[in-house]
């Protein structure tokens, strides 16, 4: 990244500071030049009730912001920092999920969505026009029979191997 900023090229980083913490550098970018910066997030799903919970965080903890804004990268060319910029950043995420329970129903207390929906399997997305303030984006998928065992097995799509996963989940509100 530094030796390409120092010989006029456009760079980026993505470093991880912690398990949970990344930044996204870009560098010596041409004036009114637009960017687009596209993540993969993986993370395991928290189980609600009979929701399954997925969140994605805009923002860090003040502690580990100021700590990655304040990181010296390189020394080149001068540091423009996203909060720094009056321009509104617009966010968009598009979302395939796949369960092994029915699913009865999405929502999201963050954003609007559309979403397309079948037994199992639905495909979602953030409207047109929106953006991810410091709520972060949030999803609910509503499950049927969330506590029924369920083992799943995906075969891997080159190899002649499969990979299979026991799920078990009581329901901890049931009375004896």
């Amino acid at each position: 990244y530094r030796e390409a900023i120092t010989q006029g090229h456009g760079a980026y980083l993505m470093d991880q500071d912690a398990s949970d913490v990344f930044t996204v550098s870009v560098g010596n970018l041409p004036p009114k030049a637009k960017v687009l910066i596209k993540v993969t997030y993986i993370t395991e799903l928290s189980i609600q009730g009979n929701r399954a919970v997925f969140f994605m965080p805009a923002a860090v903890a003040p502690w580990q912001q100021d700590k990655v804004l304040n990181e010296n990268i390189q020394d080149t060319v001068e540091k423009i920092y996203i909060e720094k910029i009056g321009t509104k950043q617009s966010f968009s995420l598009s979302m395939s999920i796949e369960m092994p329970y029915g699913i009865e129903s999405i929502s999201s207390d963050t954003h609007k969505l559309r979403q397309k929906c079948t037994d199992c399997k639905a495909v979602i997305s953030t409207v047109e026009g929106s953006s991810l303030d410091t709520d972060g984006f949030s999803l609910h998928v509503g499950l049927s029979d969330a506590y029924l065992p369920r083992m799943w097995v995906e075969k891997h799509p080159e190899k002649e191997s499969e990979a299979c996963m026991l799920v078990f989940q009581p329901d901890l509100s049931i009375t004896v």
